[in-house]
């Protein structure tokens, strides 16, 4: 499940790897308004395969699979693992991102085009980083601040991928909320690693609950 301010099409580097391995991928699209909207969503996919099917949550997309069941596992890439009563702006510190960040008059947000590439995708090649910026899409007001109401992380086998060259979510932060993940490996990576390394995140995705 993608990040804010990210759309599906931003996983299809990491699509394509999985499908060659021969696994089916389902990519929902968020932005439904809030954040229990965008859980709703999930579980509605999750519903619909045949067997329990493994999770993958990048930023944001973490707090919206944490609150999903009937899967066989989660992955969380630079994602926010939250706790009940936690919102993902209540791990800001250190602040990572908000340089990029333009608020508009409604209360929505953007990413400012000139940084974008230094904050999610440095380590992708130009092409892949400037199609990336193309997807961006503004975000609405509240997803970031929203409590989380479950915790079913909990309840099902989980792994962590720390991005250790990650300018939007401190990588501090992320070694912090992958310390509650049943495992957890660190990489060479800026925020985007499902664009830069999609093998290596497909790897991880196998290795959950091994």
């Amino acid at each position: 499940m993608h990040g804010l301010w990210h759309r599906p099409a931003h996983f299809d580097p990491l699509r394509a790897a999985l499908e060659q391995d021969g696994h089916r991928v389902h990519t929902p699209g968020l932005h439904r308004g809030s954040l229990a909207a965008d859980a709703a969503a999930v579980q509605e996919v999750i519903a619909s395969c045949a067997t329990a099917p493994l999770l993958l949550g990048h930023s944001y997309g973490g707090a919206v699979i944490g609150h999903t069941t009937g899967e066989a596992g989660m992955l969380f890439v630079a994602a926010f693992v939250l706790e009940e009563g936690e919102s993902c702006s209540g791990h800001s510190n250190p602040p990572s991102a908000a340089p990029a960040i333009d608020f508009l008059e409604d209360g929505s947000s953007v990413i400012r085009p000139e940084l974008a590439t230094a904050y999610f995708y440095a380590d992708c090649d130009p092409e892949a980083a400037a199609r990336a910026v193309a997807h961006l899409r503004p975000q609405a007001p509240g997803h970031g601040r929203a409590t989380a109401t479950a915790a079913t992380w909990r309840d099902t086998p989980t792994r962590y991928v720390v991005c250790a060259a990650d300018r939007a979510l401190h990588p501090d932060i992320q070694r912090r909320l992958a310390q509650r993940c049943d495992s957890s490996v660190e990489i060479d990576a800026s925020h985007s690693p499902f664009l830069s390394q999609p093998e290596r995140i497909a790897a991880e995705l196998a290795r959950v609950g091994a």
